[in-house]
């Protein structure tokens, strides 16, 4: 469901234009990463597979900073972003080094 939403040029540009109001300030506009990892690198902290990152974009992670976006934006936005970050991913925008472990999906 969301690798076909990702491939849905107005989910995509939907997810990318949250993702530059809400997410730049630690991710950057293009997802290198800045207090935030590089989410277009081939390592995650989280987990890369599709269900993985909506729990990370849901719940968040108190600990490193990354807030709960379920209540905030909502299920239709937060599918948009996970659809956006899904087209990012593996584009390795030099940036912030590598953190977790590489992933392969």
């Amino acid at each position: 469901y969301f690798v076909m939403m990702s491939q849905s040029e107005a989910k995509v540009a939907e997810g990318r234009e949250i993702f530059v109001k809400y997410c730049v300030q630690c991710h950057l506009d293009d997802g290198r990463g800045s207090v935030g990892p590089n989410l277009t690198d081939g390592f995650w902290v989280h987990g890369c597979e599709p269900m993985q990152i909506l729990k990370t974009l849901n719940e968040g992670v108190a600990a490193k900073g990354m807030p709960a976006w379920q209540n905030q934006l909502g299920p239709s936005r937060v599918h948009a972003v996970l659809a956006y970050t899904l087209t990012i991913k593996n584009t390795n925008v030099s940036g912030k080094a590598p953190e977790g472990e590489p992933c392969e999906f």
